[in-house]
């Protein structure tokens, strides 16, 4: 149920505030690189353990963490050096920094989704082909809509519930990957495009911005 849901993301939403206080602290000091660096580096690494998946909590509980941990420490530093080093003036450098997280993250959504679906009806194809006895009068599509809820599981025999709750569990781990993939992304971008002069500084805003 949804409450038992939200008591299972915890960890990670308490891990993020608490290492949203480390973030700020590296950001009054200007150490932007290293802050989002190490950011993008445990994101990354949370999202890669996410991959292993093995339908129990445990699995999940230190990619959690991990993944708590990255967001917590790039996402002040990253807000503001996107809206004071940009030298367009703090409404239009924040206005432009909300629209971009938006689109990215509805990117990174579209693209973990066609994954996952892909992954699941591959896997699901397979387990299909290998016992079509089993799966008699059952499709790939119909499985699918048991998997994403939009039919009951109840009432399947077991062959099946086993057949679509690993296929959830490989094709959650391999969407993971896409998050694996942005978080690299961004600890390459936060190594070679920021503080190339030597200083992990925020650049100064161009005289007579706003």
């Amino acid at each position: 149920n949804p409450l038992t849901a939200g008591a299972l993301l915890l960890p990670a939403t308490a891990t993020i505030l608490l290492f949203n206080v480390i973030g700020e602290r590296l950001t009054r000091q200007g150490r932007f690189r290293i802050a989002i660096a190490l950011g993008m580096a445990f994101l990354a690494a949370g999202c890669f353990i996410l991959t292993f998946l093995d339908g129990t909590y445990g699995s999940l509980l230190p990619g959690f963490i991990l993944v708590g941990i990255g967001i917590g420490l790039q996402i002040t530093p990253a807000t503001e050096l996107a809206v004071t080093a940009s030298g367009a003036g703090e409404g239009v450098a924040s206005g432009v920094f909300k629209a971009t997280s938006m689109i990215g993250g509805s990117i990174g959504v579209a693209l973990a989704a066609t994954v996952f679906q892909s992954s699941a009806s591959s896997k699901l194809g397979s387990e299909i082909a290998a016992d079509p006895t089993s799966f008699k009068g059952r499709t790939e599509t119909t499985l699918l809509d048991v998997i994403t809820g939009s039919q009951t599981p109840v009432g399947l025999p077991d062959v099946v519930k086993r057949a679509t709750d690993g296929a959830f569990e490989a094709a959650a781990g391999d969407a993971m990957f896409v998050g694996v993939a942005a978080a690299l992304a961004g600890l390459v971008i936060a190594l070679t495009l920021l503080g190339r002069g030597g200083t992990d500084e925020a650049p100064a805003p161009e005289a007579g911005s706003d």
